[in-house]
This record gives structure tokens, sequence and C-alpha cells, in this order.
């Protein structure tokens, strides 16, 4: 009865060898690390993931559906021309949507002076982003509110 044996009866070689014991405890110190990271810094929320990344590939899927339905009914009813004018008003509406949900001023750039709407831009920052929901909480964010100095330069 060879099988009721244990292991190291049955093959000296069973098991795994020094190298491989090291590299599956360094894999498990590694794995414990990352749990210990994530924990001190869990990222964002579901909320948060929802209106900052993925509402962005839904609505725009939504606009696109929304903008080839224009395009066939108005080559339907015979004035394609009419349609893509139509289209140029969706599409610059579409935009404005985009910039009013998800702008996000460049962080290099500091603004200067008050915030003033403007064809392109209608909102300083998007109501959708992490710098609007810093700005809600009432906290400063960087980039917005002041230039940079230079003695941190020098």
């Amino acid at each position: 009865m060879p099988l009721l044996n244990p292991p190291e009866e049955r093959d000296p070689d069973f098991g795994p060898s020094p190298e491989e014991d090291i590299a599956f405890r360094d894999r498990v110190e590694k794995v414990a690390e990352e749990k210990r990271q994530a924990l001190k810094d869990p990222g964002p929320t579901w909320r948060e993931w929802f209106f900052f990344e993925a509402t962005k590939w839904w609505i725009g899927l939504g606009l696109f559906i929304l903008d080839i339905w224009i395009v066939i009914g108005w080559a339907e009813a015979g004035s394609l021309l009419l349609g893509l004018g139509i289209l140029a008003v969706a599409l610059y509406l579409e935009f404005l949507l985009a910039r009013y949900l998800w702008h996000r001023p460049a962080e290099h750039r500091a603004r200067r002076g008050t915030f003033h709407p403007t064809w392109y831009l209608p909102v300083e920052v998007g109501i959708w982003t992490p710098e609007a929901a810093e700005l809600r909480a009432g906290r400063p964010v960087t980039g917005l509110t002041e230039d940079p100095r230079p003695e941190e330069f020098l």
C-alpha cells in the first residue's frame, strides 16, 4: 500500500525546493504589502468612480446614438444639409455638456483673477470631477486660487 505512506517516504524529492519556498514567501509578503497599501489608501468610492469615470462612456454612447438618429432622421426626410446643421449644433451642445460635467483645469496653470464663463468653457471646474468634490467640501484646490510663488522656484 504505497498510497498510504506519507509523501516523504514515497519520494525523497517531494515538496518545494528552498529556492521555490523563498520565492513563495516573497510573493506572500508582496501581497500582504499590497493589502496594507490598499487599506491605507482605498482609492475612490463607488459613487466617485461612477461619476468621475464610468458615466463618461455611457453618456458618450448615448450622445453618439442621438447624433446618428439626427443624421438618419434628416436624411430620410430628404434634407441632409439641414440635418448636418442640426448635428453641428448638437455636437456643440454635447461639447458644452462634457465641459460642464468633466472639465478639469490644467494642474500646471494657475487661474488669474476671477473666472468668467466663455463660449467654450461654461464652468471653472466640471461638477463630476475630484476638484469639484474638493471645492464642495470647502477645501482649496491647487491651481485654481493662486499663482505660483516665485520663491518656490529659487
